[in-house]
């Protein structure tokens, strides 16, 4: 009668293995977490989104870093915002009032307060501005912006994930990849297209928003369309619903993972703060909401709150069910420049720094 024993030489080879196999994850988890220290350019990483709809943001670091006109009034956003209030209209508004101004519209498609902190601190570093304008949603938008993992500086993908916010995990596992390869670039620029000297393009038209934008059903319509109430109305009841969402998270874990607005609201007004540059809020409403501003008394203890909710049953004011058209573009920013008049200093603006 036979008995089977387990051959020891088996055993350790398979311990080998494991062993073998834990020391690479080990020293591919070191090196992914030491690639996240990799040196980059500020300016190449702002040009990671050329081309597409975020391809602004080279813009608008462009604006603040290379041109030397002062900033005095900087607007930051989602679509609503970058659609409905127009800087030129509101430095003319402003210069009637005795109150010059140099006013920048620096808002993206999409929402996420983060990637508007990432910009306020580019814009504080060589900017003097007089006031922060940051528009608002009916409800804040719980997660971050899609561009943030492009555009902000490693450190601030870092401070997500300490905070244990919602998009913590993606960021910081594109992370490394992004400073390998920024890191590349920062040595051979021209091989990977992306320069270190200031090498302005123009916005493509599709970025472009004064003057039209692409609707959520791939139209493009111009901002001095007018759209029919029952258009707007099924606008509506078709894309609502990508709108105010949240984590299928118990209340007490969302309060931590949810709070994009709240955390970099806080950041951005702490920052202006310790600057002297004032807060303001702008609510853009969608066609047909109902719902109250959310957190509105937290807003209203860092600065003025300018309320457009009663411009949202004017279908004769609305694009498409999201965004204004001319006409409601014109109330809101008159409205936002009579606000601006009485915090800005009289004569002229200040000089570049």
């Amino acid at each position: 009668m036979s008995t089977s024993r387990s051959d020891p030489r088996g055993g350790r080879v398979s311990r080998h293995l494991a062993l073998s196999a834990a020391f690479v994850v080990i020293l591919a988890a070191v090196f992914m977490a030491a690639a996240t220290f990799l040196p980059d350019n500020a300016y190449q990483r702002h040009q990671l989104m050329d081309g597409t709809i975020y391809g602004g943001g080279r813009v608008y670091y462009e604006r603040m870093t290379f041109d030397p006109r002062p900033i005095d009034v900087a607007i930051f956003g989602n679509s609503r915002a970058a659609v409905g209030l127009k800087p030129a209209r509101i430095e003319q508004a402003l210069a009637a009032a005795g109150t010059p101004a140099n006013v920048e519209n620096f808002s993206l498609v999409g929402d996420g307060r983060n990637i508007h902190w990432a910009f306020v601190r580019e814009l504080l570093k060589t900017k003097r501005p007089k006031v922060i304008v940051l528009a608002i949603n009916e409800h804040a938008h719980p997660w971050g912006h899609d561009s943030f993992r492009y555009f902000a500086p490693a450190s601030e993908v870092r401070r997500e994930a300490a905070l244990g916010l919602h998009d913590a995990k993606k960021n910081l596992v594109y992370l490394p990849f992004r400073q390998i390869m920024l890191f590349g670039a920062m040595l051979a620029p021209d091989l990977f297209g992306m320069p270190t000297r200031y090498t302005p393009l123009p916005l493509a038209p599709e970025q472009d928003l004064t003057q039209g934008h692409m609707t959520d059903d791939g139209r493009y319509v111009s901002a001095d369309q007018q759209t029919p109430r029952e258009v707007l109305l099924q606008q509506r009841a078709e894309n609502i619903g990508k709108f105010n969402r949240h984590s299928r998270l118990p209340k007490a874990v969302r309060d931590v993972t949810d709070a994009d607005d709240r955390v970099y609201t806080d950041l951005i007004a702490r920052a202006a703060r310790a600057r002297g540059v004032k807060i303001v809020f702008v609510y853009l409403p969608a066609f047909s909401t109902p719902d109250p501003i959310d957190n509105r008394a937290a807003y209203e203890a860092l600065g003025p709150l300018q309320d457009d909710a009663d411009l949202t049953e004017r279908d004769d004011l609305y694009v498409d069910w999201s965004h204004l058209n001319a006409a409601g573009t014109a109330i809101a920013s008159d409205r936002l420049a009579g606000l601006l008049s009485g915090m800005l200093p009289k004569g002229a603006t200040a000089a570049a720094p």
